[in-house]
């Protein structure tokens, strides 16, 4: 485990380079805020498919988090992004009422591909979509919004082999943050353990409960780096209100072997504090990132 000095040196919250001859990107000025992790995720993705011109969005807990009929969650988001070039969406929830959302969420979208898998995605997603079972050159990430220990370790294993060649599936990984103390502190019986064992994939979880918030996070950003092998993994802090206001939430953890992804990442995640800005300066701003079909996006 790093020291605290080390910890300075990993810079959590500047995206960073993913390859050495990426250029560094200064401190982020603003946070991100609990309400928008929606925004953060669909803007981020509305910006590479102005480079890619395709991509497969795959959600393993896609049923809205919020019961606020106004509020637009990920999934239908994603959807209505413009341009409409994001072609396979792989949609995955456990509650029998979330996948009613869904369904009724993909027949809006009866042009696009659009597949509703209702059941738990931590088995389910593995039979839906077997390893190396998407292509080579398609463009393809993966939204893990878990709650706290929905999401087990083995299936972020399972996403980074989803596709064959040296650049693994996207992940967006949400790590409770704020009431994580408490909700390990509750863990008495033996079906919550083993939940907890599955979701760090360690059997070794009671260490998280004397550890900082820092600690976790980079556990977590260290197991994506080195269990998985990701290139760039980088964790990004969602606050509970506007402008820096309140206690941190989550942390969106963002693991990707593109080495132009943690730049898109970084606008993403500015914009989504900030008015947005016009078509045509998006546009100019991502003119001279090329990622075209032979280097197959991510």
């Amino acid at each position: 485990m790093s020291t605290a000095s080390d910890w300075e040196e990993i810079r959590l919250f500047d995206p960073g380079p993913a390859t050495q001859t990426e250029i560094e990107t200064k401190a982020l000025e603003r946070p991100v805020w609990s309400e928008n992790k929606a925004d953060l995720i669909s803007k981020y993705l509305r910006f590479f498919v102005y480079i890619t011109r395709h991509g497969t969005y795959i959600d393993a807990f896609a049923g809205p988090q919020t019961e606020l009929s106004e509020q637009a969650w990920t999934a239908q988001m994603v959807l209505e992004n413009e341009p409409k070039w994001l072609r396979h969406f792989h949609l995955f929830d456990k509650s029998v009422g979330q996948g009613r959302v869904l369904r009724a969420l993909a027949a809006e979208h009866s042009d696009r591909d659009v597949n509703v898998y209702q059941g738990d995605s931590n088995r389910m997603l593995r039979s839906a979509l077997p390893s190396g079972s998407i292509g080579e050159r398609e463009a393809t990430f993966c939204l893990l919004d878990q709650r706290t220990f929905e999401c087990e370790w083995q299936l972020c294993q399972h996403v980074a082999q989803l596709r064959p060649g040296p650049t693994k599936v996207e992940q967006f990984y949400f790590l409770a943050n704020w009431w994580m103390p408490r909700a390990l502190a509750a863990v008495s019986t033996a079906e919550g353990e083993e939940q907890v064992r599955a979701w760090l994939g360690d059997e070794d979880w009671h260490r998280l409960v004397g550890f900082s918030s820092h600690e976790r996070v980079e556990l977590f950003v260290e197991k994506f780096r080195i269990e998985l092998g990701y290139r760039s993994v980088k964790a990004w802090p969602i606050y509970s209100k506007e402008e820096g206001q309140g206690s941190i939430m989550y942390y969106m953890i963002h693991a990707t072997d593109h080495e132009e992804a943690p730049k898109l990442m970084y606008r993403a995640y500015r914009q989504a504090v900030r008015p947005p800005e016009p078509l045509e300066q998006l546009e100019l701003a991502l003119e001279g990132i090329v990622i075209g079909e032979d280097t197959a996006a991510l």
